[in-house]
């Protein structure tokens, strides 16, 4: 049996309590690496954290560059993103997994994400609460510069400062 909505939700949740736990405490890699990420696990990060297009794999690799850069960046307020679809049960590249989209702060930019997350247990083997869930990939990404924030609404030029009379 596959999680429900509600389940899907508290489970990345718990995740990213936890993710934001170990960026706060700053726990040892190899201990939070099996609480966080597979093994065989994907990180894809543009701009965000890295200031570059990169791709790291591995949970040791990952959870190591993760916390050095999240301290270089200040990264802060990781939640899920409520402005986005809610978490759900989905097939990835043929792999059952929870999708989920989140947003986080850094000193200089507002980024968003996307989470997913899989069973360390068959479901035949634990009930869906019971599971450990682990990051299968990760995708970070910047939406705005702080101070650079896109003009809309309220905030859009009325044009009556340059406009001319044609």
């Amino acid at each position: 049996m596959y999680p429900n909505k509600r389940k899907c939700f508290d489970i990345a949740a718990n995740w990213i309590a936890l993710f934001n736990l170990h960026l706060k405490t700053e726990i040892k890699s190899s201990e939070s690496e099996a609480d966080l990420f597979l093994e065989h696990s994907f990180w894809r990060d543009e701009l965000a954290l890295t200031w570059s297009l990169d791709t790291m794999t591995g949970s040791r690799t990952i959870v190591e560059l993760l916390s050095e850069k999240a301290v270089q960046v200040g990264l802060s307020d990781i939640a899920l993103d409520k402005t986005a679809g809610p978490p759900q049960w989905v097939i990835r590249a043929g792999t059952d997994t929870i999708e989920a989209f989140f947003k986080f702060e850094t000193k200089t930019t507002i980024g968003r994400g996307i989470l997913r997350l899989c069973p360390t247990t068959e479901p035949a083997e634990a009930g869906i609460l019971d599971q450990q869930w682990r990051a299968w990939t990760l995708f970070t990404a910047i939406d705005q510069l702080k101070g650079c924030e896109e003009k809309l609404d309220r905030n859009r030029p009325t044009g009556s400062s340059y406009s001319r009379d044609f």
